[in-house]
């Protein structure tokens, strides 16, 4: 579904999902992120703000 969605929309539904899992961010992010090509991918992380390694720190 991610891959389909507009990058604003995109960048809600993650930003939910990120924010729904304390302590978890991290790999919330990256398994979230699994379906995504990578522009798409580099993408959403420019619309969080974060680079693309955050999501590997957890």
């Amino acid at each position: 579904m991610l891959p389909a969605l507009p990058p604003p929309t995109r960048a809600a539904i993650v930003r939910g999902a990120v924010g729904a899992t304390p302590g978890e961010e991290h790999r919330t992010l990256a398994a979230v992120t699994t379906t995504l090509a990578p522009d798409q991918r580099h993408r959403l992380y420019a619309d969080l703000g974060l680079p693309e390694t955050w999501a590997l720190r957890g």
